[in-house]
């Protein structure tokens, strides 16, 4: 991770809830460090590189929410670091306030 913050941010260290492989510095478990097919040099696309350690819940539900069965897991989860275990993106802890960032309250 010394090598990433050397021309990256360090988000992760100063965020309260840490996803651990960021806090570990096991970045090259997501990122490939020369080249990809994905944006942020990513080694799978969408919610592919997150089943390859989280289980799919989302192909056994009978309702599933769009951006989820869509595979945009980060739509609504940020994969470094948030304010509770959750890691909700744009730095909101409040599910409430999540949901009313796309939709109308």
């Amino acid at each position: 991770k010394d090598l990433c913050y050397g021309c990256h941010d360090d988000e992760v260290s100063k965020a309260r809830v840490k996803h651990p492989p960021a806090e570990e510095g096991l970045c090259l478990s997501c990122h490939a460090p020369h080249s990809a097919e994905e944006k942020s040099l990513l080694k799978k696309a969408g919610s592919a590189l997150c089943y390859d350690c989280h289980d799919d819940e989302i192909s056994k539900a009978k309702v599933k929410h769009a951006p989820a069965e869509a595979g945009e897991c980060v739509s609504c989860h940020n994969p470094h670091s948030g304010a509770d275990r959750r890691l909700f993106a744009k730095g909101i802890s409040d599910e409430i306030a999540l949901c009313a960032s796309c939709h109308e309250k």
